[in-house]
C-alpha cells in the first residue's frame, strides 16, 4: 500500500484553541500522529513537534499531536510516492530538532502541517491566505462549519454546533474518536448539508446536520444533539 497523509482541523472544540495535525501512514500500514504546538497553553514561547493522540506515562497531558476528539473535519487520505515520504519525516525531523518559539500568528501548528505538506509533494487545496487551521478546510466545507451574522451558512463567520461540539455529531473525526467507530477518520463527503431554522417564538436556533448515509443530527445549542435517521 502506498503511503499517506491526512490533515485534521479541529476549530476551536471545548478547550477553545483552534488547532491543525496531521496523520501520516507508512507503506506498511503504520499510522502516527503529528502536531506542532506550544509545550505550555500560551500564544507565545517554547514550541515542540509531539506525536500520537494519548500521552505516554510521563508526559504532559498536551504533549500530543493533537485532540482527535475535537476534531470536525478530516481531508481525505493522499497517497505519497516514497520520496515524498521521506522528504515528510525530514521536515518533522527538523522541526523536532529544532522546534523554535511558537508564535500564535507567525509560527505556529498551521506553519508546521504546511512544510510537511510541502514535502509529500501534493497540490493540498488550502482555502485562504494564512496557515490558520480554517484554511486547511476547502471552500466548499467551510460553509458546513459557519454562519453569518443571520444565522446562515457561510464560509466565515460564527463557529457554529458542529464546529465547536464536533463530538456530538455523527460521521465527525472527533464523533468517530470517542465512540470508536472506524478509527478516526472521516470523510469531508459523510457531511452533505447543514440547515439552521429560527423559532423566533421559543427564541431558539437549530442546526441540522444531514449525513451521505440519509442520518440526520439536529442541535438546537442548549441541549445534546438528537439523533434520527
Amino acid at each position: 500500500m502506498p503511503s499517506s497523509i491526512q490533515v485534521f482541523v479541529d476549530l476551536g472544540g471545548s478547550d477553545g484553541i483552534p488547532h491543525v495535525f496531521v496523520g501520516i501512514t507508512d507503506n506498511g500500514g503504520g499510522l502516527q500522529y503529528y502536531g506542532y504546538a506550544p509545550v505550555h497553553t500560551s500564544p507565545f514561547g517554547p514550541g515542540r513537534v509531539s506525536t500520537g493522540l494519548t500521552p505516554p506515562a510521563g508526559r504532559q497531558a498536551n504533549d500530543i499531536a493533537g485532540h482527535m476528539d475535537q476534531v470536525c473535519w478530516g481531508s481525505p487520505n493522499y497517497p505519497v510516492l516514497d520520496s515524498n515520504f521521506s522528504a515528510m519525516q525530514s521536515v518533522i525531523a527538523t522541526w523536532t530538532s529544532n522546534p523554535g518559539d511558537y508564535v500564535f500568528m507567525g509560527h505556529n501548528c498551521g506553519n508546521f502541517v504546511a512544510a510537511v505538506l510541502k514535502g509529500s509533494g501534493i497540490n493540498y487545496p488550502m482555502a485562504g491566505f494564512t496557515n490558520h487551521p480554517v484554511c486547511f478546510i476547502p471552500w466548499a466545507d467551510k460553509y458546513k462549519f459557519f454562519t453569518d451574522r443571520y444565522g446562515n451558512p457561510a464560509p466565515g463567520g460564527n463557529a457554529n454546533g458542529l464546529a465547536l461540539h464536533p463530538d456530538q455529531y455523527q460521521g465527525t473525526p472527533a464523533y468517530n474518536y470517542v465512540n470508536k467507530i472506524g478509527g478516526a477518520v472521516s470523510s469531508p463527503s459523510d457531511v452533505l448539508s447543514v440547515n439552521i431554522t429560527h423559532d423566533d417564538v421559543n427564541a431558539t436556533t437549530t442546526q441540522t446536520v444531514v449525513f451521505s448515509d440519509g442520518t440526520q443530527v439536529s442541535h438546537d445549542y442548549t441541549a445534546a444533539a438528537t439523533q434520527s435517521g
